[in-house]
């Protein structure tokens, strides 16, 4: 069981955002049977060819590969023409490892996502403030009450592949840091985001191998080879951040270290709030627990004559610096 290389030939080069390529590789396999494995051990999408040409070390992604088997000759063997297409990381006087390249497919795109508002920016001609407003305002109707709506936020899909070394790397770093959010300031192929303003959405990390031969000035050809992960990312940023404000609002209160129902009544001072013992002792003859939740205090003790919001996000903080993530911009960007 084997195969060789017989040729390689370059079919079409393009220059685009960066250099790409396509080329035909042609393979001679031993017998037919072989054609199964050697599709197993062949190169595959994403992973990384590694040339030296003239004193330069070129790397190039594999962007597609497309295998195509051909009819076995009279002695049995069978001929297999690979047609590769590679686009241009990195070109360099010296041989680097994968790791050390910087991060490529970077792309950004729009996303939305939709949440509960309890606040907002009145514009012009707004019933309460007819001017509009620069400065958020709580979302109530012109009674008071607090309406209950939703916001489409806009969000930023910041997508991006490095690669890591595969010695002691560790995928349970980044499956636990999904749907999480950075608690500092965190810089990012070359974006520098405040905290809580980047989400770890999804990530995607598959092995790979790559060997390399280097001629000395005597001569001599050593082979390198690579062991490694090929690392896809996507983060989510929300240029307000991820932190919201939630509504202080309840029915009832802190006392002595217990919650206590609150009631209102009305005496001639106008409405009143307090506990149950508090109506009775003012022998108000209209008390009654409130149907809807009120606004409390800072302390949760009484009822607060303005509306008051805790402030926080529903996704866990963390240090992103764990997973390693690329800081360098990429030297190649690509649109997509």
């Amino acid at each position: 069981m084997g195969w060789r290389l017989l040729h390689r030939t370059v079919k079409r080069g393009r220059v685009s955002e960066n250099y790409e390529k396509e080329y035909d590789e042609t393979y001679e396999l031993d017998a037919a049977s072989d054609f199964d494995a050697f599709l197993v051990s062949f190169k595959k999408r994403g992973g990384l060819v590694v040339e030296r040409r003239n004193g330069l070390t070129f790397y190039f992604k594999i962007d597609s590969i497309a295998v195509e088997r051909r009819p076995p000759t009279s002695s049995g063997k069978l001929q297999v023409v690979a047609t590769i297409s590679v686009s241009l990381l990195k070109t360099s006087e010296t041989t680097i490892a994968p790791w050390e390249l910087p991060p490529y497919d970077f792309r950004v795109s729009a996303r939305s996502l939709e949440e509960t508002t309890t606040r907002f920016y009145p514009g012009v001609g707004d019933l309460i403030y007819g001017g509009g407003s620069s400065n958020p305002q709580p979302l109530v109707n012109t009674a008071g009450a607090r309406l209950r709506a939703r916001s489409t936020r806009a969000l930023a899909l910041v997508e991006f592949a490095f690669n890591a070394s595969a010695t002691g790397f560790d995928p349970s770093v980044y499956w636990s840091a999904q749907g999480k959010i950075n608690e500092s300031t965190t810089t990012v192929c070359g974006l520098t985001f405040p905290p809580r303003t980047i989400r770890f959405d999804s990530f995607n990390a598959e092995y790979s191998t790559e060997s390399v031969e280097t001629i000395d000035a005597g001569g001599e050809t050593t082979t390198t080879t690579w062991r490694f992960y090929r690392i896809e990312c996507a983060l989510l940023a929300n240029p307000r951040s991820y932190d919201q404000l939630f509504a202080n609002v309840g029915a009832r209160v802190l006392r002595n270290g217990a919650l206590a129902q609150i009631w209102r009544w009305t005496d001639s001072s106008g409405a009143r709030y307090g506990t149950y013992q508090e109506c009775r002792n003012s022998n108000a003859s209209d008390g009654e627990p409130v149907a809807d939740p009120v606004s409390l205090d800072f302390s949760g003790a009484q009822v607060s004559p303005i509306a008051t919001y805790r402030v926080g996000s529903p996704y866990e903080p963390i240090d992103f610096s764990a997973l390693g993530l690329p800081s360098a911009a990429p030297e190649l960007w690509r649109v997509y």
